[in-house]
Order: C-alpha cells, then structure tokens, then sequence
C-alpha cells in the first residue's frame, strides 16, 4: 500500500499520506486476543476482579499508544499542510513499556488484582517486534504529540475513560 501510494504521490499528484500504528489500547471491551491486545484486556480484568492470564513473557516490551491519542493524531495529520510533510510515511507511538511494568503498576491501585504469565504464540512473535518505535518525524513534521505517554498516565486515562 504505502508503495501504491508513493508512486500515484509521484505520477498523478495524489495526496498520499500513511501512518503506522503500535500496538492499540482502547477503553471500549472488545474480543481479539492479539499479540498486543493484552494491554487493554487486562485493565477490564482489573476493574472487575478477575484474574488476568499473560501471553507475554513479563519483560516482553512493545510499543503502544492510547485510541484517543490515534484519533486526534490522525485527524491532525490529516487537516496538516502537504507541503510541511518531509515524508509520506510516518511512524506513531505514545508509549513503550514491558508486561511486568504494566501489571505491577495494576495492582498498585487495584491491590486484589492478579495475574500470572501463560506465554504462548503471540510470546515468540512479540519478542521479534522492536520495543519502541522512532517516531521523531511525526512529532517534528507534524508536532505529534500523544497525552498518554507512561503506565502511570495510561492507569489514569483509562480510569476516566474505561468503558464496561
């Protein structure tokens, strides 16, 4: 795709523009148990006392971003000037953090909270992924800028936003 786009940017003049996503926490409960789904599965586990199971070995760190931050990021891509863009590619990220950092941080406001670490597939894929991503030129082209950018933040902004 990003090389269709690219070459209809340079033959016809399209404006083509591309963003890579990480990993995507949502507040909304939702069925998918992808590799980095774990990272929204366990805080509705944690708000309803139940225990949660791991796929991921505890320091397995992925990069991340909040759904809110995606949203507004890609809206403000989008209404952003062509000609500011310095590529047509980007990449976007709000935060980076391990399976052991994300649930210790947990249970420091839901202290019955428990989990324990059942790494399967998705382990051996996570640990071939980078644990962060360069996404310099966002936040300088176009001023990308997420709110949610640590666990402890994260914690919070689910806790306002989480949706049973």
């Amino acid at each position: 795709m990003e090389n269709m786009g690219n070459y209809y940017k340079h033959k016809h003049n399209v404006d083509f523009r591309s963003l890579r996503y990480p990993g995507v926490i949502s507040p909304y409960e939702y069925e998918s148990h992808g590799t980095t789904d774990y990272a929204s599965e366990i805080f509705f586990s944690a708000w309803k006392n139940k225990e949660y199971k791991i796929c991921l070995s505890p320091h397995v760190a992925l990069p991340m971003v909040f759904l809110n931050d995606i949203i507004e990021g890609t809206i403000q891509f989008m209404e952003y000037s062509e000609e500011s863009l310095s590529t047509r590619i980007y990449n976007v990220q709000g935060l980076s953090f391990s399976c052991q950092e994300l649930a210790s941080s947990l249970c420091e406001y839901f202290p019955n909270f428990k989990y324990k670490y059942e790494p399967d597939f998705r382990d051996n894929i996570a640990k071939n992924w980078p644990a962060s991503i360069d996404d310099q030129l966002a936040r300088r082209d176009w001023k990308w800028n997420p709110k949610c950018s640590n666990v402890k933040n994260l914690i919070e902004i689910m806790k306002s936003n989480i949706r049973l």
